[in-house]
């Protein structure tokens, strides 16, 4: 089964946009495993203490957490950083809609799904 890491852009999709990240998921890998490292977590906790729309997206993030595994993980440097390291440490795929962040995992060989503009639908 793949295991998917989902980065902090990718989950506040839902409240931002009304897109279930998981169902795209599902329907582009049939079954996989979704895993939130710690500092994703803690980013989300964050963001969901402000105002206004970031705030509400990230208390939804949050919410959807019971579909993912929380897997305890070092923040080292910044979370896109750690995204990197813990993504090429375990071998695992990133669910970014981070632009910056796609190329610097596309750059270290780590595969990247992510929405396309237009459709919506997670691509490779």
């Amino acid at each position: 089964m793949k295991k998917v890491l989902l980065d902090t852009n990718i989950l506040l999709l839902p409240g931002a946009q009304k897109i279930d990240i998981f169902e795209e998921l599902a329907t582009l890998l049939g079954s996989y495993e979704a895993i939130v490292p710690s500092f994703v977590k803690s980013e989300l906790n964050g963001l969901a203490q402000g105002q206004g729309k970031a705030a509400e997206a990230a208390k939804i993030a949050l919410s959807l957490l019971n579909r993912a595994t929380i897997v305890e993980a070092e923040k080292s440097g910044s979370v896109d950083n750690s995204i990197v390291q813990y993504a090429k440490a375990h071998k695992v795929a990133v669910f970014t809609n981070d632009h910056a962040l796609k190329k610097r995992l596309d750059a270290a060989g780590i595969e990247v799904i992510f929405l396309r503009n237009a459709t919506k639908k997670p691509s490779f």
